[in-house]
């Protein structure tokens, strides 16, 4: 800028004469803008055609941002209506004052640092237009009155902005991060834990084999023809993602389209599907027992919004997996704009919605762990799920009916039932106030139909250099009582465990006592010590 000519550079490349540092790029938005960047996840870009004209605007789906403070005259670009500055952390070389930068977008709304408003009045407007809306997630990020801005009221002479490489468009971030959200509120439950982590791990590229993937991982007995039903039907959910209305008739269309050609067992699936939206014969069974993808699909042409989901489930009578296959397509159609706040708050959660929504596509695996970090006297199991090493969410699983009765058998057996306050495991002791302590541990080939648990006792940690007459006692013990001896991995060294499964389907006291015997006959002989540094209580009947 000189004296003479005011002219402004668009700082897109570093300087030569810069030296890289963090700093944080000051972004004036307009404040309905920013509203609807709350509720769809990202800053950068809009999905309305008739978002408000700001500073931003020219920019398409990248940022514009200042170092240090906003020149005034950014903040009277566009439209009027009140401004807000959001600070989002950059890395590198900032520009010079008054020179905004532009970089790539959209960014995540977990990513700002703050947002800034002029005055008490400015915010409190904010908090009263938008707290009432149930999709724009306002507390997501920390809310401050701040306002560094420059008084320069003039803008500089005419500038081009050169909008950067963009991401994926934004209409793609939001499908896919609706069907994230809708993975999130499945994963609040706790039935197919298991079958979301094997979705995940292997989604598959493109919508398609998305939708089939799921598919496979809740039922893996899924026919081809399911398949392809299931993932037409979403197919065609993404082709209407976006578009006002839903016509049945349309749909269905879609789906016969790509299906028609599978024989006569697709056409006469389209044809029962047109005669159940004449109202000409009533709406089929939609239980799990058979054809989950197909009944899933009729599922959607009946309902596809998610606050449809409780009349499927009551009304309809749809079971568990069908629900399961209707709540990511109903979320993903919906888009992640319009999901719930509580699918999107707080910041954890949200990070893990737009996690799985970016990766899935990208076509990449989100890794998902759900662990127990107690277990209640109930024996209520208070669980933590991470999502790519983040923790998304906390919940609290009531029991299953298998884990009561195994409590009771324990008791019945004349043992007393405790709970390892380190691990958050449920164990059983002999009779002795100081006896060996067995941990039950959850089987990993445990299912709900056969559900299976691991009896575990420690032996003995294991040196550096085992001897060969310490390893021969332990395959002697292991054979003289027909128990299994293994060694894991725990706190960095190597433990020696005997250990037993049990299947509870049939369990009674007489094969619970012959099991807990046996590994306490084991540990005995092999010369096992119990961790003194165990904590341990008793739980109640």
């Amino acid at each position: 800028m000189t004296d003479d000519t005011r002219s402004l550079e668009l700082d897109l490349e570093p300087r030569g004469d810069r030296r890289d540092s963090a700093w944080e790029a000051l972004v004036p938005l307009h404040a309905d803008n920013f509203a609807l960047a709350l509720a769809s996840g990202y800053v950068g870009g809009s999905l309305k055609e008739d978002a408000a004209k700001d500073f931003q605007s020219p920019a398409g789906e990248g940022l514009l941002g200042f170092n240090d403070s906003v020149p005034t005259w950014a903040l009277s670009e566009g439209e009027p209506g009140d401004r807000v500055i959001v600070a989002i952390p950059r890395e590198g070389p900032p520009p010079e004052h008054g020179q905004p930068a532009v970089f790539p977008g959209p960014v995540r709304v977990t990513n700002i640092k703050w947002v800034g408003f002029r005055d008490d009045g400015s915010l409190a407007n904010f908090v009263a237009s938008y707290d009432a809306f149930p999709d724009v997630a306002t507390s997501l990020v920390e809310k401050v009155v701040k306002w560094p801005v420059t008084d320069e009221p003039e803008r500089p002479g005419k500038f081009n902005i050169e909008s950067p490489l963009a991401n994926p468009r934004r209409t793609d971030l939001d499908f896919f991060g609706g069907f994230g959200a809708g993975v999130v509120s499945l994963l609040a439950g706790s039935q197919f834990d298991d079958a979301l982590r094997r979705f995940l791990q292997d989604p598959g590229n493109g919508i398609a084999e998305n939708a089939r993937s799921l598919l496979h991982a809740l039922e893996p007995r899924s026919s081809s023809l399911d398949s392809s039903i299931w993932s037409a039907a979403v197919e065609a959910l993404r082709k209407r993602f976006g578009k006002k209305g839903f016509d049945r008739r349309e749909f269905l269309a879609d789906i016969e389209a790509s299906v028609i050609s599978l024989g006569a067992e697709a056409e006469s699936w389209v044809r029962g599907c047109q005669k159940v939206i004449d109202a000409e014969i009533d709406i089929p069974s939609l239980a799990d027992n058979e054809k989950i993808g197909r009944r899933a699909a009729l599922a959607i042409i009946l309902s596809h919004e998610p606050s449809g989901l409780d009349d499927l489930e009551e009304n309809l009578e749809a079971g568990s997996m069908v629900c399961a296959l209707v709540t990511a397509a109903v979320h993903a159609f919906a888009g992640l704009s319009r999901a719930d706040e509580a699918l999107k708050t707080p910041a954890a959660r949200m990070d893990a919605v737009l996690e799985i929504g970016e990766r899935l596509l990208a076509g990449k695996a989100v890794e998902v762990k759900v662990e127990t970090s107690r277990i209640a006297g109930d024996l209520t199991r208070h669980q933590l799920v991470t999502i790519a090493g983040n923790k998304a969410l906390e919940k609290a699983v009531e029991p299953p009916a298998y884990m009561v009765m195994l409590k009771a058998r324990i008791q019945e057996a004349g043992y007393k039932v405790e709970l390892d306050e380190a691990s958050g495991r449920i164990g059983i002791r002999s009779g002795k106030a100081k006896g060996e302590f067995i941990t039950v541990e959850d089987c990993p080939s445990s299912a709900p139909a056969n559900p299976v648990v691991n009896l575990v006792t420690p032996v003995m940690v294991l040196g550096a250099r085992p001897s060969v007459a310490v390893l021969k006692k332990m395959m002697s013990g292991a054979w003289e009582h027909a128990t299994t001896v293994a060694l894991r991995e725990v706190d960095g060294k190597e433990e020696v465990v005997a250990m037993a499964s049990l299947p509870l389907a049939t369990l009674d006291r007489d094969e619970l006592n012959f099991h807990v015997e046996r590994l306490l006959q084991v540990s005995a002989d092999l010369g096992g010590k119990p961790k003194k540094s165990r904590r341990v209580k008793k739980l109640g009947a």
